[in-house]
């Protein structure tokens, strides 16, 4: 037998062992998994402040900016904004929480984030500007149903049905 048969019957012989125990097949063989591991994304906030002409407040360059002293308190910690360059990120991939930080897109944006996607949350995040207002974001997740493993997501700006990116009107 040549060495091309040989490497051809090892194989056919490796993919008929690796068929007849494949995870797959063993699992469905046992006990069905009646509550399978969910594994949320994490969430990250974006907010967006501009006046009532929409000039964007969060610039650092404009004197009196929203910048420059706000603050997110989640969970009892309270996070000052600071510039993304300060935010330092890892490469395991979980919730971390980065803080409150300041990014250049189209427009300035506060991020904060990144919190944990999972079932069952109902947090209040409070916004506090450096005018003294504040605002709250509720963030709100649930599971639909035992069977369906998919968050139901919902998000209330000062009492006020809202989506991501929250825009904001000072």
């Amino acid at each position: 037998m040549d060495i091309v048969s040989r490497c051809f019957a090892w194989l056919c012989l490796t993919a008929a062992l690796l068929d007849g125990t494949s995870c797959t097949k063993m699992m469905s063989e046992t006990a069905p998994m009646s509550n399978p591991a969910n594994d949320w994304a994490p969430v990250n906030i974006a907010i967006s402040v501009r006046d009532s002409e929409g000039h964007d407040l969060l610039d650092p360059a404009r004197t009196g900016n929203y910048f420059q002293g706000a603050t997110l308190t989640y969970r009892g910690t309270t996070y000052t904004a600071r510039l993304e360059s300060e935010v330092v990120g890892t490469r395991y991939y979980s919730a971390n929480i980065y803080g409150y930080y300041l990014v250049r897109q189209e427009e300035y944006l506060l991020i904060f984030g990144e919190i944990d996607g999972s079932r069952d949350m109902d947090e209040d995040l409070v916004l506090k500007w450096p005018d003294g207002s504040s605002d709250i974001l509720h963030y709100h997740c649930s599971e639909h149903d035992e069977q369906t493993i998919t968050c139901q997501r919902s998000w209330l700006l000062n009492g006020v049905e809202a989506s991501v990116p929250f825009v904001l009107i000072k």
